[in-house]
């Protein structure tokens, strides 16, 4: 067997950005954040479509064939096929076992790996530990949930509890998920997202207000709920003026547009850069983004870092990261929500307590440094 690097670590991640496809930076973040403690490199799971579903447009060129650098860290990706469906998705992951050995056949044997999603990366994670002993750690999130969520019977089903049962240890982001694991007997710890410290800003004054700026930033799909924000806007009729601004774009912008309609104090400022997102959140004194299925939603922890008095959903994302009621509000419907934001907009004092609270729970808890610190014990804890 090959030496074991007790300084190297594998990152086997489906959910980076790629020459053909756009994704969240955060896993790729992280790695760039460790490789100061830990010799990093990525392995990309990357999905072929079978014949005849190559043909079609949204499968076409899907793979990359190609490692690449992301600056000083390099991404080999490791061709699989994925059936339609989600109960076929991943049956045919077995007969890729021998390409996650052969990559280790020319590199330094880890000290462990750590795969970003449950299916497919924590498959190749469980063979690798049964195959070479490497242990791994598995981060959890909100679509891993909809496997688990099959028949007993299903054979997917089967092969995402095995890969969690074995795994060394498991990482969720939020309290939501660490409570649906519970659930299946699976132990797990809450690491969150961070942020940078040179993010975090805080108001010269907050005092109360006769004008109010509530923001939304988001990409324009219906689990987003960006309608609510708007109809809620349009239904109040206090004593205040409330301006809507709503940064982002996607498939729903024609839409949302005509839900808005002329109404004057609702603007679409588009997509903007992070450093702009960073100015308006700066300018705004509530954030409210009723969103669904939320693996954490690091644009909260941002609109908190800039001393926004923050609206979220229940039972997901931020959810019980923060303190409900004290230091963030949570709804559970489009009515609760509605009343939530139109109370805020009224109540000064709700809102400059528990911008003032988020933002001490952000700057003490889920800044990149102390959210770094955590992956290294535990890492230590595993290899």
């Amino acid at each position: 067997m090959q030496h074991i690097d007790n300084k190297r670590v594998l990152f086997i991640a489906t959910n980076i950005p790629t020459a053909k496809r756009k994704s969240n930076k955060v896993v790729m973040t992280i790695a760039h954040k460790l490789s100061a403690s830990f010799g990093i490199s990525v392995l990309h799971p990357s999905e072929m479509a079978p014949f005849p579903l190559n043909l079609f447009k949204k499968y076409k060129n899907l793979s990359g064939s190609r490692p690449w650098n992301d600056d000083d860290i390099l991404v080999k990706p490791l061709k699989y096929i994925r059936l339609p469906g989600r109960r076929l998705s991943f049956l045919l992951l077995p007969f890729f076992k021998r390409k996650i050995k052969k990559y280790l056949e020319t590199e330094e044997m880890p000290c462990l790996t750590h795969s970003h999603y449950v299916m497919p990366d924590g498959y190749f994670s469980y063979v690798l530990k049964r195959q070479c002993g490497i242990p791994y750690v598995i981060s959890f999130r909100d679509s891993d949930i909809k496997f688990l969520e099959l028949d007993d019977k299903c054979k997917v089903k089967k092969m995402t509890v095995e890969v969690l049962e074995n795994a060394d240890s498991v990482v969720v982001h939020n309290v939501a998920h660490q409570a649906f694991l519970k659930s299946f007997g699976i132990d797990s710890e809450v690491v969150s997202h961070g942020i940078e410290k040179s993010f975090l800003q805080e108001k010269d004054e907050m005092s109360p207000k006769t004008e109010i700026t509530v923001t939304v930033v988001s990409g324009f799909i219906k689990r987003k709920n960006i309608d609510w924000v708007i109809n809620a806007i349009k239904s109040y009729n206090g004593v205040k003026t409330v301006r809507l601004n709503i940064i982002g774009e996607g498939e729903l912008a024609g839409e949302l547009k005509n839900l808005a309609g002329d109404c004057k104090n609702i603007n679409f400022m588009g997509q903007m850069s992070h450093d702009d997102v960073g100015k308006s959140l700066y300018g705004s004194d509530i954030f409210a983004l009723p969103s669904y299925h939320e693996t954490l939603g690091l644009v909260y922890l941002e609109a908190a870092a800039k001393e926004n008095a923050v609206i979220a959903m229940k039972d997901t994302g931020v959810w019980g990261n923060y303190q409900d009621g004290e230091e963030m509000l949570f709804c559970v419907d489009y009515q609760s929500f509605e009343k939530i934001l139109h109370d805020l907009i009224d109540d000064d004092d709700k809102r400059i307590s528990l911008s003032k609270k988020a933002f001490e729970r952000t700057r003490s808890e889920y800044t990149w440094d102390v959210i770094i610190e955590k992956y290294k014990k535990i890492y230590g804890n595993v290899c």
